[in-house]
């Protein structure tokens, strides 16, 4: 008998007396495995063998590497992996497939294993897209507030300063009036226009702003604008339990209330003289 060579990538250990003793040399050759036909072969281009596999078709033991993928034209023979194409990534839990760029994303450059988000004043609504250019800018005086990879029109807010009317259908952003408002963030519409100290307006749907006492007017939303213990026009009425004194609703104390019939004094106190003027003329 004599000795013969294993066949090519394998060894075997001294003293072998069998071809099946030869066993594919993966210390020599890295990702080398033994196909159906015994013989010991790599995987093809941009694929490697499966965790643990070692022997069987190209099929089964090979997969594409991470960032590529086997394209529908592929076959048993070459695998035919191919980077992610534009618009696609390779998920960094799921080798060997692409899945599209989800809206609000793109992918500009191939074999990637995220997408990119739109940046910040843009939007993307169609899915697998691969340029930066197809992110859409949000109108003119309006912005997302700083977030990103937004997916449609609507997360498009007025910028600060302005406010949107929603009387009107389309994306209308009005300049917040000076002196007379606080919009000093993004996303305001009339019903929250802030008023600043000083100025009231009547209620969540007027456009109109008075000047008032800043003791009582402080500014803030419809329901922030009038100080602590004013209500009414103007914040002028004190509210109950308050009376007005020098010139401001001060809350009641138990000398500061009639039980002998005489409230009424309590109430006049709390009213301001041209109110009190115009109800005596009703």
């Amino acid at each position: 008998d004599r000795c013969v060579k294993c066949p090519t990538r394998s060894v075997s250990a001294s003293g072998s007396t069998n071809r099946t003793d030869c066993k594919c040399d993966n210390k020599t050759y890295t990702d080398v495995f033994e196909d159906q036909n015994g013989e010991c072969t790599f995987c093809p281009a941009n694929s490697a063998p499966k965790p643990g596999a070692v022997k069987g078709t190209i099929e089964a033991v090979c997969s594409c590497k991470e960032n590529y993928y086997k394209t529908e034209e592929g076959n048993v023979a070459n695998l035919n992996c191919q980077l992610c194409d534009l618009g696609k990534f390779g998920p960094p839990e799921r080798d060997g497939i692409c899945e599209v760029c989800q809206a609000g994303t793109y992918q500009d450059t191939k074999g990637q294993r995220k997408c990119i988000d739109c940046p910040a004043d843009t939007y993307l609504s169609e899915t697998g897209k691969f340029s930066g250019a197809d992110c859409t800018a949000c109108p003119d005086l309006t912005t997302t507030n700083t977030i990103l990879g937004s997916t449609k029109e609507s997360a498009c807010v007025c910028q600060k300063s302005f406010y949107r009317d929603t009387s009107s259908s389309a994306l209308a952003c009005v300049a917040c009036p000076e002196k007379k408002t606080n919009c000093s963030v993004a996303n305001m519409t009339l019903s929250n226009v802030p008023v600043a100290a000083g100025w009231f307006r009547l209620d969540e749907t007027s456009k109109d702003f008075f000047p008032c006492k800043g003791e009582d007017c402080v500014g803030g939303t419809i329901d922030q604008q009038c100080a602590l213990g004013h209500g009414g026009i103007l914040c002028a009425v004190c509210d109950d339990g308050f009376i007005r004194q020098n010139g401001v609703c001060t809350a009641c104390t138990n000398t500061d209330v009639a039980t002998d019939g005489t409230g009424g004094i309590v109430i006049a106190a709390t009213v301001p003289p041209f109110l009190l003027f115009l109800a005596l003329l009703i």
